[in-house]
């Protein structure tokens, strides 16, 4: 699966946006404001600022790329960031195989509490399709907070 970086997300928007002449200084602010995102999220927002009224002038706006991102964030918990990762439609089957062997990995080293409490805390069946994929990450979340 090929990891999405900032570069590849700025490359993209620059073909989104083929007349938009950023200046150094924006586009330094914009790195400087996303470069530490998750970067699968913030490629899916660019892709849907696109499409909207907003996005169709010649340059993208970045406030608002901004404003959907911490949406995201903030509206679905661990499903909003998580899902284009876990149940995204664009995956290969060997791509899918890669983050299942990923949550193996991860669950495996889970204690009953974790995951009693990630189960507790986020809305996750992990029998559903990409369930297991979402345990794993609330247990990554839940431990980045420690």
């Amino acid at each position: 699966m090929e990891v999405r970086t900032y570069p590849l997300n700025y490359a993209m928007m620059r073909e989104l946006w083929p007349d938009w002449n950023a200046t150094d200084a924006s586009a330094g602010l914009f790195a400087e404001r996303c470069a530490d995102l998750n970067q699968r999220v913030l490629m899916d927002v660019i892709k849907r600022h696109r499409c909207e009224p907003a996005g169709q002038y010649k340059e993208p706006k970045i406030h608002r790329v901004l404003e959907m991102y911490g949406e995201v964030m903030r509206d679905g918990s661990v499903r909003a960031q998580f899902a284009s990762q876990v149940v995204s439609t664009d995956l290969t089957a060997e791509e899918a195989a890669e983050l299942d062997i990923e949550a193996d990995e991860i669950i495996s080293t889970a204690t009953d509490e974790e995951v009693r409490a990630a189960r507790a805390l986020y809305p996750i069946n992990p029998d559903l399709p990409g369930g297991k994929r979402m345990l794993a990450a609330a247990l990554r979340r839940m431990r980045g907070r420690r």
